[in-house]
């Protein structure tokens, strides 16, 4: 008898992560929730995982910012829930899904660390290239899922200002108030 000898494949477990992270996403996990997780320190490590196609995405974060008991937050969160309100004022459940489903084909869901943009890329770039502070940006809504990591990044913040205080960099502090003053009301 002949024994052949065959070189097994040397799995590791972090090639299953990709297919982790699209199970949780799909799931509707927040991605602030996936990036601590697995330590990604920004968003775009955690997006090298994700290969959902945008109808999935749609999907997602449709239901949970357009949703009839979606509890939403940002610039423009009353102005879309009075809207989305007056829409389903009346509304069975299936016409409800029905109007969700067709607003969600129309729009734009691009995913941050704690919440979602909802600008329209088709239209260009947002922002001229200097960057995205999403909490004061008028595309940018949030849902109470992402309430723990907004309350984890306020604190950290507020810990910074008191550093910058105390180290007389009232410049350093000037700038982190600026962001801090759309981030608190969020979190309260």
């Amino acid at each position: 008898m002949f024994v052949k000898k065959i070189n097994l494949y040397p799995l590791k477990t972090h090639q299953f992560r990709a297919t982790f992270v699209r199970g949780i996403i799909k799931q509707k996990v927040p991605i602030a929730h996936i990036m601590k997780q697995f330590s990604h320190v920004s968003i775009e490590m955690t997006s090298y995982y994700l290969t959902l196609k945008e109808e999935e995405v749609k999907e997602i974060y449709s239901d949970m910012i357009l949703g009839k008991d979606s509890k939403i937050a940002g610039l423009r969160a009353k102005e879309i829930k009075a809207k989305l309100n007056e829409q389903f004022r009346g509304k069975t459940e299936q016409e409800i899904d029905n109007i969700v489903s067709n607003l969600s084909k129309s729009m734009s869901f691009n995913p941050l660390p704690t919440g979602v943009c909802l600008y329209d890329f088709r239209r260009g770039n947002c922002s001229d290239g200097d960057g995205c502070f999403f909490y004061n940006c008028p595309n940018y809504i949030t849902e109470v899922k992402f309430y723990p990591i907004l309350k984890q990044e306020l604190e950290l913040m507020e810990k910074e200002m008191i550093r910058y205080k105390e180290l007389g960099q009232q410049r350093s502090w000037e700038r982190q108030y600026v962001k801090y003053k759309y981030l608190k009301p969020l979190v309260d």
